[in-house]
């Protein structure tokens, strides 16, 4: 049988997870052209929108609308509703046999919904042509950094939110399951864990070396 010959189309995704806004972002910083600076800042605006929305995917007691929702203050609010501890880091040790595993919810600080709504005001047509030495060149770029650094952040914990008790000592755990580096064991369900619970401001947490966090 002869095999049949032609043009393949090969079809590339556009990636809109939080952590793929960040890498593009990234790229596009990089870059530095004015141009990369405006389309650098939609992909962190997005991606910090993204990451919220991404907490509440996964929980069944968000109802479907919340989960629609799309502008910052909005997934915010929902957020707050869906976990009381939203504006600080969870940070939980599990323990099982002599096995031990450091998760981390790494919500969406107040620095990064500021970050959504400045960078907004660069997404729009701009009214006047400036050269490129500016002062409000400056401005633009310090401001990427900082959504940079707030989308990093966020995207660098695993658990997609706090862990939520239920009744007894059950407790309702989701967390992400990085590729390169697997968890050392499975949340199965009803399987026994000692729990440590920690929660630390987010304005000034910084990631610690021993947690299991995304550090791309």
């Amino acid at each position: 049988m002869r095999a049949a010959s032609g043009n393949v189309r090969m079809v590339e995704q556009y990636d809109v997870s939080a952590r793929a806004y960040l890498r593009r972002a990234r790229e596009l910083m990089h870059a530095g052209s004015p141009a990369a600076k405006f389309h650098a800042a939609f992909e962190l605006r997005a991606g910090l929108e993204a990451r919220i929305a991404e907490y509440l995917a996964v929980w069944d007691h968000v109802s479907a609308a919340a989960k629609k929702e799309w502008r910052i203050k909005s997934l915010d609010h929902q957020a707050k509703k869906a976990f009381s501890n939203n504006s600080s880091v969870g940070d939980f040790t599990f323990f099982i046999n002599d096995v031990s595993a450091r998760l981390l919810y790494t919500p969406v600080r107040a620095g990064g919904r500021q970050a959504v709504s400045r960078l907004g005001y660069y997404l729009h047509a701009q009214r006047q042509t400036r050269d490129l030495n500016d002062p409000w060149w400056t401005d633009f770029s310090a401001l990427l950094v900082e959504a940079e650094a707030e989308l990093a952040f966020a995207v660098s914990g695993t658990l997609l939110g706090p862990v939520l008790g239920s009744q007894g000592n059950l407790a309702d755990v989701r967390s992400e399951v990085l590729e390169d580096q697997p968890l050392p064991f499975r949340f199965e369900p009803g399987a026994n864990f000692i729990v440590k619970v920690d929660y630390h401001p987010a304005s000034d947490f910084e990631i610690p070396p021993d947690a299991y966090a995304w550090r791309g």
